[in-house]
């Protein structure tokens, strides 16, 4: 008898898991799925600031395919805009499926963390979702149609994921290295930013913080560089051209490492890029799959090429942007030692940063056509 009923709380409770049999469950129907939204920013008299934050939420009816649409709440604290958008909220709002987040170029200069302090603490919040930085307000951007996505959100999600294959571009653009990166020593956050052409969202180039607040603008060329200095395990092209019909296009993928040593005082920095690849169009070197003379050449070319558009960006980086825009700070601390007080941009920017590059081919393709 003890076995029966030992067995029978068995079934009965493996039912509870599996069945995940929850009283407080409603259909669907009755809910307001977040996809995410924009945080956009106005300042008024007197230095007072008002939010303006619109929410996009999926609708799901029956028989019917998915739809959304956008909620605005406006308030002078971040906390408050949900309890004014909830004025206009027919169904139970609900967080843990956000595709992206949108901030203005606005908001990212007057600072973000009363937004990312109002993220951090929902519990549900999707962290993996995706944060990008745009130009002018974000209602444009989250009003946009897009062909074969319930949202502009979930394109611009699809369109930062896959930004991975070139350029240089990483994957830490979610919820949680946000989080880790706004409040870590010797680290600033790099977002990509967007702008609304005729054709849709697209990616524009970079901004870099520091700490909480925009510090820098990076168009694409100078962001492409920044990736490629400052992410390990990055893919993009790069190009070496003599004249319109001299160049040779060069799909790569490079890795990073990242010495530091102390001399006299002053930091210095070595990174080490170790770029392999295959040119994908050759109008410059002939033979060059049959001639290793010619890929040798070719090779260090390139590879002095890329180290000079590495110093470049290094100079904009020191005279111009003047942020820690590579994360050497993080190095310079877990070498000398943490929380002394430096303020590693300063330390980066009068630091020496010496760039070496090891260039490789090792694929060539069908060959030269």
């Amino acid at each position: 008898m003890k076995k029966t009923n030992l067995f029978a709380l068995i079934v009965i409770f493996f039912t509870f898991i599996f069945l995940g049999l929850d009283l407080n469950r409603v259909p669907i129907e009755d809910l307001s799925v977040k996809a995410g939204g924009g945080f956009d920013i106005e300042k008024t008299s007197g230095g007072n600031v008002i939010y303006r934050i619109p929410n996009v939420v999926y609708i799901f009816e029956e028989n019917k395919p998915v739809s959304n649409k956008i909620l605005i709440g406006t308030a002078s604290t971040v906390g408050e805009t949900r309890e004014d958008r909830a004025n206009r909220l027919d169904k139970k709002e609900v967080s843990g499926h956000e595709k992206c987040y949108i901030l203005s170029d606005k908001v990212a200069s007057y600072g973000i963390k009363p937004i990312l302090n109002l993220l951090y603490k929902d519990s549900q919040l999707n962290d993996i979702c995706i944060f990008v930085v745009c130009k002018g307000e974000t209602l444009p951007y989250l009003q946009y149609n897009a062909q074969g996505y319930s949202t502009s959100l979930e394109y611009i999600e699809a369109l930062i994921n896959s930004s991975k294959y070139y350029n240089f571009f990483s994957v830490d653009y979610d919820a949680t290295n946000v989080f880790v990166r706004v409040g870590a020593e010797g680290r600033n956050l790099i977002l990509p930013y967007i702008e609304l052409k005729e054709s849709g969202p697209e990616i524009a180039g970079s901004v870099i913080f520091n700490k909480d607040k925009l510090a820098a603008k990076l168009d694409m060329k100078n962001t492409k560089i920044a990736n490629l200095l400052r992410y390990d395990d990055v893919k993009g092209l790069l190009t070496i051209q003599k004249s319109p019909k001299e160049y040779v296009n060069f799909y790569a993928t490079s890795m990073r490492k990242v010495r530091c040593k102390v001399i006299d005082g002053k930091y210095n920095f070595f990174i080490d890029l170790n770029i392999k690849g295959e040119p994908i169009s050759n109008e410059m070197y002939k033979d060059m799959i049959t001639d290793l003379p010619q890929m040798e050449k070719f090779e260090k070319d390139m590879a002095l090429e890329v180290e000079k558009m590495c110093n470049d960006f290094i100079e904009k980086m020191k005279y111009g942007y003047k942020v820690d825009c590579l994360e050497l700070g993080r190095v310079a601390a877990a070498t000398t030692g943490r929380r002394t007080g430096e303020d590693w941009n300063k330390v980066i920017v009068n630091s020496n940063i010496t760039v070496n590059v090891s260039m490789h081919v090792n694929l060539h393709g069908r060959g030269d056509y």
